[in-house]
This record gives structure tokens, C-alpha cells and sequence, in this order.
């Protein structure tokens, strides 16, 4: 944080710029700067908080997990928000055995999709004044709209609280005084300390979590959540708690002395311990020891790298890219779509069922083509990766079969007809790779100008073409263990 208040000194400073600090919980920063002190916009800024506020906030201390469940089963309309996923879905089927109606669980579980289509009929439900409950964890605090009555959140930081108090009376359309947002410390301790190994007391001061709900809990007994006074304590405790955490990089005090290592500064902690040569090459080793692909086709490392050779694993086998033998040709197809795919075309939304285009759509389609595709290998890279006989033969059938279980409606007939393997011995000389693509030869049958099949080819590989120290060896479906030429 530091460094970005730095920044932001400089430019007001020094560049002339001005900038506005703007936030529904501001920090406590002016004493981060040093040449220049931040001011309020708003003379007599607290006299705005009591006519913007929403809904109060009551904090109802430590309740066991039963009694919660009870209160929001007496709701019609009600947000609950826990740490935790496990904790919300164990709530959420705890009320769900009192209440069967419009009841919703939001998780990171859930795919954002999902989880949109789930908002949606909660701020319906909402809308239409209908029963709406909402178990959930933080990922309902920012950036969504929903406004409940009233709504319960599990004793956290106090940035967090406040984020949930805005989900209660969110439009102003109900009297304050009829809208609360209650506090309560986890009903489910005994479960945090199962799964963290510890006490509840030690749950409560683990990290940087345990920093920011210990100090919510001394500052609700002692301000309103919602008080300026509330806010600029909490924020000062927890910098002071911080301390050297706000910059430990220490990017300010490198600033200051003009020497600012760009290139580290991005680094994790862990990152700063450099290994040895020896170390990486033992990496590598493993590395290609335990995955095929990376013998192949090699792979960047540069996560742990300090040696710009090692954090590059070159691949044995170099893939071209499939070339047709003779021009394709492209069929553009039409296809109609019959089913419902959205929540208006299922509800009957006239608009959107009077858009014809709904329905119809294109997509294009190679009606036949014949490809041929090399595959260069590096000797050098062979060895140093520790590529097999049983990676090669591995590597043959993996071709032969790449199209099984891979079809689609644009592809349904794909499949590799067969693969030809070269192997040169180059004490007993040097074959060019374009001769070894020369000798492959595909030519169209007499008579046929639009090839439409395979059987409209005459295939040959001709072997008199390279020399008698080559060895050359085909594979097919029919014969996985290859033939000699």
C-alpha cells in the first residue's frame, strides 16, 4: 500500500495532478503521506452519515448455530452471509429442512453463469414481495444488486460488514429503523477449529483474518459499525497490525535511493532463492522423467529458472502444420435450432420469440480433403530428454488413434490412415528431410478430379528413393506393430 500512496504523493506533488479518494469505507492513509495532507471534500462529513443510512446494525454477539437457523426461518425475506463455503451449504440445509420455497444457496462452487441465473430469480423473488432467502459467503458483497429487509452476517472484517449492510434496504424504499443487519460470531467455531487443528480462540487470531475480525469485534463494542469513528480505528489498528507488510518490499526506501530492481520486486518471496545449476539440471531431469509430453514436445519453465537453458525444454519431436494434397472445397451448412436455450424464450417473451434469427444459424464444413503432416525429431534432444523405444511406439499409437474418441459434427469421419517412420543412421550419411517428404507420393486415381474419398487415391511411399541405410517402417490400424518397406 505504501508504494501506491508514494505514487499517488508524487503526482499530486510533483506533476501537478489531482487526485480524489473515494470509498464507502476510507481508510485511515493521511498519515502515510508526507508532503502533502489529505482533506475532506465535505466540510462536516459526519453530519451525512445518519441521512444516508440505510438500515441499523445490531450486534447480537455469539449464538449457537440452531438458534441462527431459527431466526431466518421466521423471516420472509432474509440475507445471511458466512466465511466459509462449507459453513453457508451447512445452513443452507439446516433452514432448508423448515423451509422449502424459494431458498438459495451462493457459492464460489457455483459456475458464475449458475450463479447469475440464481440472482435473477432471487431479485424477482424480491421484486414480487415473494418468501426469498439467501445463504451465502462474501462473493455477494460487491458488485451485486439485491435489497433485502434485513440480513445476518457472521463476525468478520469490518469493511466486510459494511459491504453486507449494503445489501440491506439497498434502494432506501423501507423505513431504517425497519431494516437491521445483524452480527453474530460464527455459530460454527467447533468446525473451524476441527478443520484448522485448533482452538477456537486460536481460530479467531490465525493470520490476517484473525487481525481483522479481532479488531471488528473491540470496535463494534464500542461504536456504531457504520460511525466515521468505527472505520478510521479499524483501519488504524490494522495497518498498525501490518506494520512492514504494507511495503515488504521495501520499494519505497529503493526509490528513495534511485535503485529499483523491476525484475525482482515482481517476485514471490520464495522466488529469491536461487538455485544452483546442478539443482535445475535435476529438475529438468525429473521433469522429462515424469511427463511424456514434455520428452516430446518439450516446455517454458520459467517459474523457477534462473538459467535461461533450463527454463526452455526443447522437444524431441518438432509437428508442421497438415497440408491438403490437393485443393478442398467447403460446403457452407444451415442448421435450424428447436429447443429453448434462455429463461425468456422459456417464459414466452413475444420479443424475443418474434426474432427469427433466434433459430437459424451457418457453419462450414471441408466436404473432403487428404492431409499430410511431418514430424521433425532432433537427435540431440532425444538423448538429453531421455526419450524411449516405448515413447516412440507410445507416440505411433497415440497418432493412429488421436481421432476415436474425438468427433464432432463438423469432423465426423477424421482418421489417420497411416504413419510412415524414417530412421537414418547418420555415420552411414545424411538424408534430407524434403527428400523423405518427396518420397511420398498421393495421386489422384484416373479419372477423378473432385476427390471425395479416400479410395480416389493411389498412396505409395517410394522407397527406392532414399538410400539402403535408411530404414523405413509403416504403421496402420491393421498393422499397429509396423511393416518394413
Amino acid at each position: 500500500m505504501k508504494p501506491c500512496i508514494k505514487c499517488i504523493e508524487s503526482l499530486a506533488a510533483n506533476f501537478g495532478a489531482r487526485v480524489v479518494l473515494s470509498t464507502a469505507t476510507q481508510p485511515a492513509l493521511e498519515s502515510y503521506f508526507n508532503t502533502i495532507k489529505p482533506r475532506e471534500i465535505i466540510d462536516d462529513s459526519e453530519s451525512y452519515v445518519e441521512p444516508f443510512r440505510r438500515c441499523n446494525i445490531d450486534n447480537i454477539g455469539t449464538i449457537k448455530a440452531e438458534t441462527l437457523v431459527k431466526r431466518i426461518q421466521k423471516h420472509k425475506q432474509c440475507l445471511c452471509v458466512v466465511n466459509e463455503k462449507d459453513e453457508a451449504k451447512s445452513i443452507y440445509n439446516a433452514v432448508k429442512n423448515g423451509r422449502c420455497k424459494n431458498l438459495y444457496c451462493l457459492t464460489t462452487d457455483i459456475t458464475p453463469y449458475d450463479r447469475e441465473r440464481l440472482l435473477r430469480r432471487i431479485r424477482q423473488n424480491l421484486k414480487d414481495n415473494e418468501p426469498c432467502v439467501v445463504i451465502s459467503t462474501s462473493l455477494i458483497e460487491s458488485g451485486v444488486d439485491v435489497d433485502f429487509p434485513c440480513g445476518y452476517r457472521e463476525l468478520s472484517s469490518l469493511d466486510s460488514i459494511l459491504q453486507t449492510a449494503g445489501r440491506v434496504n439497498r434502494n432506501g424504499l423501507r423505513d431504517c429503523n425497519s431494516c437491521t443487519l445483524f452480527v453474530f460470531d460464527g455459530p460454527q467455531a467447533e468446525y473451524h477449529a476441527l478443520k484448522n487443528g485448533a482452538s477456537k480462540s486460536q481460530y479467531d487470531n490465525m493470520g490476517d483474518f484473525g487481525n481483522r475480525k479481532s479488531i471488528t469485534k473491540d470496535i463494534l463494542q464500542k461504536y456504531d459499525a457504520d460511525s466515521p469513528k468505527a472505520i478510521h480505528e479499524y483501519f488504524s489498528r490494522l495497518y498498525g497490525y501490518k506494520g512492514d507488510g504494507l511495503d515488504k518490499f521495501d520499494i519505497v526506501k529503493m526509490a528513495n535511493s534511485k535503485l529499483i530492481p523491476f525484475q525482482d520486486i515482481g517476485k514471490k518471496p520464495s522466488d529469491f532463492k536461487k538455485l544452483t545449476f546442478e539443482d535445475e539440471l535435476t529438475m529438468r531431469k525429473k521433469l522429462c522423467n515424469y511427463f511424456v509430453d514434455a520428452r516430446w514436445f518439450g516446455m517454458v519453465n520459467t517459474s523457477y529458472s534462473s538459467y535461461n537453458t533450463l527454463g526452455k525444454i526443447e522437444g524431441a519431436f518438432q509437428l508442421s502444420f497438415p497440408m491438403s494434397y490437393d485443393p478442398i472445397r467447403i460446403a457452407s451448412i444451415s442448421n435450424t435450432r428447436c429447443c429453448v436455450s434462455s429463461d425468456d424464450e422459456r417464459k414466452g417473451n413475444e420479443k424475443v420469440l418474434k426474432n427469427k434469427d433466434r433459430t437459424m444459424g451457418r457453419f462450414s464444413v471441408v466436404e473432403y480433403g487428404l492431409y499430410h503432416m511431418y514430424i521433425q525429431t532432433s537427435t540431440k534432444a532425444i538423448l538429453r530428454n531421455g526419450v524411449t523405444e516405448d515413447d516412440l511406439k507410445l507416440l505411433i499409437q497415440t497418432i493412429l488413434h488421436m481421432f476415436d474418441d474425438d468427433m464432432s459434427s463438423v469432423r465426423p469421419s477424421m482418421t489417420v490412415r497411416k504413419v510412415v517412420v524414417v530412421r537414418q543412421n547418420r555415420n552411414s550419411g545424411r538424408v534430407r528431410p524434403t527428400d523423405i517428404e518427396d518420397a511420398m507420393v498421393a495421386k489422384l486415381k484416373p479419372g477423378v478430379n473432385n476427390p471425395t474419398s479416400f479410395n480416389d487415391y493411389d498412396l505409395e511411399f517410394k522407397r527406392d528413393m532414399l538410400p539402403d541405410s535408411v530404414e523405413v517402417k509403416e504403421y496402420t490400424m491393421d498393422n499397429p506393430e509396423g511393416v518394413i518397406l
